[in-house]
């Protein structure tokens, strides 16, 4: 809506500021609903579709959550939340992309996530995987 003025998107409120976004789109808006595409195309085993709309979603993502603006407690839940759910679409396009023999294109990626997120079990074992069904078995042990 090109009549709304800045004031009726970013108004100020006492102790903060409201973003009123009107029901417009957002990246964040986009990212969930491509995402939630691409869950559902995996549910269904449609591998291709999946791993297009997960890397879609993906692709909108430029860098960390708010990373420009000083967090709070509510504000640093919500980066956790949205970190939490790029990682979840990341892991499932990794899957997609595993399901469809994409194994060694893979490598490189899962050499760098499995440094970041030593945690992350599934993103070791689709590693370890993708090591193996590349032929370098004694690596992926």
């Amino acid at each position: 809506d090109t009549s709304r003025s800045p004031k009726d998107v970013l108004v100020t409120l006492p102790g903060g500021y409201l973003l009123c976004g009107g029901g417009g789109r957002s990246d964040v808006r986009e990212f969930e609903r491509l995402s939630g595409l691409g869950y559902r195309a995996m549910d269904v085993g449609d591998h291709p579709g999946g791993a297009r709309l997960l890397r879609e979603a993906l692709a909108l993502w430029s860098g960390p959550a708010f990373a420009d603006v000083q967090g709070g407690v509510q504000l640093d839940m919500e980066i956790r939340r949205l970190e939490e759910t790029r990682l979840c679409a990341l892991d499932q396009r990794i899957e997609a992309d595993l399901r469809l023999g994409r194994h060694r294109e893979l490598l490189a990626e899962l050499t760098v996530l499995v440094s970041r997120y030593r945690t992350h079990e599934n993103l070791h074992g689709q590693f370890m995987l993708a090591l193996h069904r590349s032929g370098r078995r004694g690596e992926a042990l």
